[in-house]
């Protein structure tokens, strides 16, 4: 560093990943990634660079979903679908190179616009028609298409990103029954189970997100409309037969496959008339740094929070070493094993002869012999050897007494047992099948309540968004939602309960009505009923007839 360069405080500096790519700015974020305008050292280019959140880092199933990622998107090769050009790992931190789009997503065109104008939204449309159909033909779904994942690069070209919870014919990431996705694009097969989905979903969620451009609305219950309905106002009525046909109820009677879709919007598309003037499709573009890379941040690079998880992995970084370590080395170098003295690593103390023999073998001296043990021969003078010396045994002769005769028991006394052991068994009996009833009965009522808490959860979905619209915590409900459909067995319901308590305490929270309001009541009956068939359940297996079920190991 020449005396004249000036000293810039690490704060001030971009972070770098992998040593390889300084990031700069914060593009955007979601519920549970990031993503940043990064400087690629090796190929000199621009970069966008999408990062696991530092909440979500310890969270294993979430890091599977980013990798999951990053595989489907690394397979796929199209002009519109997002380009992946590396994935890697900083020590924990798990991240995805891609290509920048630089005029951002077509939300935030029509968050400055309003809805596009017709023939804009169906070239979009066509676009990502283009890019879903060549995933399908890879066997990937991509289960998430909504306008936030649609962006735009300064030429024009549309690309399709954010793969997190795309369905590939290979994986098994998603449990049967689970529902993913977001809830105004879904499908409705997809609310109830994301695992057992097909192209259609995508062709629901495409025409969903077309209804989106032409109206800068949203509806989940787009399934619903018909001809000319009000809820298709803003949309040009030769282009409403499209969303009726790719948002049916039943995926029997949409387009068979996103080719039909896409040659639909073209031939409708062509008898639209031309569109009234507005601002053109790339409106503004990511500005980029003036020096590449810059030395400095801007003042709005809001890049605290990966350069915190970059410190926070190199302060916790562990070091192993064999042995202890002080000022003068290893007290227990790896080749210089220490071993406790045998006496004081044995839980017991040895006889003396051993001490001995320990003892001459440490000074090289032969121990003493040992004291022989005195016979009748060598007993001292002050003892009488007679009396130490076992006499024979007299012989004497063995006297077997006949077996007594046992009396005759009275056999009156003999029925009268009888008939007293018969009906203890037969109450024992009785006890027995009750308990049995009683704790069968209770299970079978908690059984039912958990099925129907999980499907209950499953069908509320979408509470999430609308929660998160609401001000809610979106990150923690999505969170929670995620552990709960990937967790499995007895963990499932655990993580339902949790859900279900986090939706309540969020619904208070933010104050929440209508028919979000309904939907975290509907989840609390459910969990009220859940709540009295365990306590029923606990209740009954207490009792003394269920446990005496156990105690004899029937239950």
């Amino acid at each position: 560093m020449s005396p004249l360069e000036p000293i810039i405080p690490n704060e001030m500096r971009p972070p770098r990943l992998g040593g390889r790519y300084v990031v700069v700015r914060l593009l955007g974020k979601g519920a549970q990634a990031r993503a940043y305008l990064a400087w690629d050292l090796r190929l000199k280019q621009w970069r966008a660079i999408k990062v696991l959140g530092a909440d979500f880092i310890d969270d294993p199933h979430l890091k599977a979903r980013f990798e999951t990622e990053a595989h489907t998107m690394a397979r796929l090769s199209h002009p519109n679908l997002m380009r992946v050009l590396d994935v890697d790992r900083d020590g924990a931190i798990p991240y995805i190179v891609m290509e920048l789009a630089r005029g951002g997503s077509i939300v935030q065109w029509m968050k400055r616009n309003g809805p596009m104008p017709p023939r804009m939204a169906v070239e979009v449309a066509v676009q990502c028609a283009d890019g879903l159909q060549y995933a399908h033909e890879q066997g990937v779904v991509h289960r998430d298409v909504k306008p936030h994942n649609i962006l735009v690069h300064e030429n024009g070209r549309v690309v399709i990103t954010d793969f997190g919870i795309a369905r590939v014919n290979d994986t098994d990431l998603t449990a049967t029954g689970s529902a993913m996705g977001t809830f105004a694009f879904m499908a409705p097969e997809q609310r109830t189970d994301a695992k057992n989905v097909d192209p259609r979903a995508d062709i629901y969620a495409l025409g969903a997100s077309f209804f989106t451009m032409l109206t800068q609305r949203t509806s989940s219950e787009l399934f619903f409309a018909e001809a000319r309905d009000e809820l298709l106002d803003g949309v040009p009525d030769v282009l409403q037969p499209i969303i009726l046909t790719a948002c049916k109820y039943e995926r029997e009677q949409r387009y068979r496959a996103m080719g039909d879709l896409r040659e639909a919007l073209q031939r409708r598309g062509a008898k639209l008339p031309p569109d009234e003037e507005s601002p053109p499709l790339v409106e503004e573009v990511v500005l980029l740094p003036r020096e590449s890379p810059p030395a400095v941040l801007e003042p709005e690079a809001h890049v605290e929070d990966i350069r915190s998880a970059i410190s926070a992995q190199s302060e916790e970084a562990p070091t192993f070493v064999v042995g202890t370590r002080t000022a003068t080395g290893l007290t227990n170098p790896p080749n210089e094993r220490s071993f406790e003295e045998p006496a004081s690593a044995l839980p017991y103390v040895m006889p003396d002869r051993m001490s001995a023999l320990r003892r001459a073998a440490k000074t090289g001296r032969t121990p003493p012999p040992k004291e022989p043990t005195p016979r009748p021969d060598d007993v001292p003078s002050y003892v009488d050897a007679r009396a130490v010396t076992p006499a024979p045994a007299a012989h004497q002769p063995l006297l077997i007494s006949p077996p007594e005769a046992e009396p005759e028991p009275d056999r009156t006394v003999a029925r009268v047992a009888t008939g007293i052991a018969a009906g203890a068994i037969g109450l024992i009996l009785s006890i027995l099948l009750f308990g049995l009833v009683q704790k069968s009965t209770a299970s079978s009522a908690l059984h039912a309540s958990e099925e129907a808490l999980v499907e209950e959860t499953l069908r509320q979905a979408g509470v999430v968004e609308a929660l998160e619209e609401a001000g809610a915590d979106g990150v923690a409900l999505r969170a929670s939602y995620f552990a709960f459909e990937d967790a499995e067995g007895g963990r499932r319901v655990e993580s339902a309960v949790a859900f279900v308590a986090l939706v309540r305490d969020e619904t208070k929270r933010v104050g929440a009505s209508g028919i979000v309001e309904t939907q975290a009541n509907q989840l609390q009956d459910v969990l009220a009923d859940y709540n009295v068939a365990q306590t029923k359940f606990a209740k009954a297996k207490a009792s003394r007839a269920a446990r005496l079920t156990g105690d004899v190991g029937f239950w």
